[in-house]
């Protein structure tokens, strides 16, 4: 059943994808994550790596979809603003050097 799940989620998002990016869209990786009650935190990191140096306009969506309800007591995914820029490890003296996680 999660199997399907994730095949329904594909391609509900891969319409969204080929709307926002580019008409030649496509998944480049579908996966689940499962996390128990009591589970470590994940550290902080950057779901792909930059392909340039310089910022360049979006290529690539990262689609989090829960299957219940997650409460903030609970950790759910949180994003930090401008990190899309701010961990280009291409770019040299950036702020996360290697504080972050590839």
């Amino acid at each position: 059943p999660t199997e399907a799940l994730l095949g329904e989620a594909v391609d509900a998002v891969s319409g969204v994808a080929r709307q926002v990016l580019d008409a030649g869209a496509a998944v480049q990786f579908a996966g689940i994550v499962r996390a128990e009650p009591g589970c470590p935190a994940q550290l902080w990191h950057a779901d792909s790596l930059h392909e340039s140096v310089e910022h360049r306009p979006p290529n690539m969506l990262n689609v989090l979809i829960s299957l219940r309800e997650v409460r903030e007591d609970a950790g759910p995914t949180e994003l930090a603003a401008g990190s899309h820029r701010a961990t280009n490890h291409l770019r040299q003296g950036a702020p996360f050097g290697g504080g972050i996680v590839y």
